[in-house]
């Protein structure tokens, strides 16, 4: 049995390398670390297997196993940087009121822990709240405390019975996203003006590509948004600050990603994803997990699929990852100027 799940393992490995542009391809690389600890696992059962054998089959076994290891550490550090962009520990409490303090999340369509959700929102007491999978029944259980402490909605209706994307402001705002064609799965897009600076906003939530329609599906979605944005730019001035987060259901392992991120930064004002500076986005059960049982802060089992871009000329001020209770992502808070 042992021999079969190392066949398998070895055609989707083979698939990833030949195929990387393949749906299943993108699945490995997505969750690399699932497939890497099962390496891992895996090839000391094999070592183990053969204690009684020849000596080059163990020394052949330990060093595949070191170089996987090895593969499975670049893999995960290529993306990541080694320096803080920004954190609470040097956030300067003078900047408090500096710019607009922003919360985004994908609180999960089955969440109905609604005190929680306010809970934090009021800690962190942000300008703009940014939600994706909001359905009705977070409407209908949140929108007496919405109406009164943010009085100025954007909702962007998603399928059928789903109100979708969700944008919340302190600030009055203007919603562009009517005026462009898009998907049925539709992206918000408006602009706030804070302190005499306009500041442009993306909130978006691309299919799961869980199967080769949803892949496809999903990098039509990302390539509309991207022809979209660029139009949007010859619109904007070069002192317009753009903030671009969501769920865009890919990893930065993929080609898709690469892909996007370079065209990002070769608009005309080039944005940057600072999400390579921060501790990714975890699956948050798995977190709770590895914090409850083997004392780790954070999960070294990672699904990075959100991601948060700024225009070059926006100043981070604060960076926060923060718990959604009940939803199996993360969120985050930033200041931004």
């Amino acid at each position: 049995m042992i021999y079969v799940f190392a066949l398998v393992y070895a055609t989707v490995l083979l698939i990833t390398i030949l195929l990387p542009h393949y749906f299943v391809s993108e699945l490995a690389l997505s969750f690399l670390p699932y497939h890497s600890v099962f390496l891992f696992l895996l090839t000391l059962v094999l070592c183990l297997r053969f204690k009684n054998k020849q000596w080059w089959a163990k020394l052949l076994c330990i060093v595949f196993l070191v170089i996987m290891s090895l593969h499975t550490t670049l893999q995960q550090t290529q993306f990541y940087k080694n320096e803080e962009l920004s954190s609470q520990e040097n956030f300067d409490k003078t900047q408090e009121e500096i710019g607009l303090k922003v919360l985004f999340a994908n609180i999960l369509k089955f969440n109905t822990n609604y005190d929680d959700l306010i809970a934090t929102i009021k800690e962190h007491h942000p300008d703009v709240v940014m939600f994706v999978e909001y359905k009705q029944h977070h409407h209908d259980n949140l929108e007496m405390f919405f109406s009164k402490e943010y009085p100025y909605v954007n909702r962007i209706k998603g399928e059928q019975d789903v109100v979708g994307n969700v944008i919340f402001s302190k600030i009055p705002l203007e919603d562009f996203a009517p005026k462009i064609y898009q998907w049925a799965r539709r992206y918000g897009y408006v602009a706030i003006t804070h302190e005499q600076q306009d500041y442009y906003f993306y909130l978006v939530h691309t299919s799961a590509p869980v199967s080769e329609e949803l892949y496809d599906n999903r990098n039509k979605q990302i390539a509309l948004f991207q022809s979209n944005l660029i139009e949007h730019e010859q619109r904007r001035l070069p002192e317009d600050k753009v903030i671009i987060v969501g769920d865009f259901n890919v990893s930065p392992r993929t080609p898709m990603f690469k892909q996007f991120n370079e065209q990002l930064q070769k608009l005309p004002n080039p944005m940057t994803h600072i999400a390579q500076y921060m501790p990714p986005y975890t699956t948050r059960w798995l977190q709770r997990w590895g914090e409850h049982y083997l004392g780790f802060t954070q999960s070294f089992i990672r699904s990075h699929i959100d991601h948060i871009w700024f225009s070059n000329n926006t100043t981070l001020y604060q960076a926060q990852i923060i718990p959604i209770e009940w939803s199996d992502h993360n969120g985050i808070v930033v200041r931004v100027y």
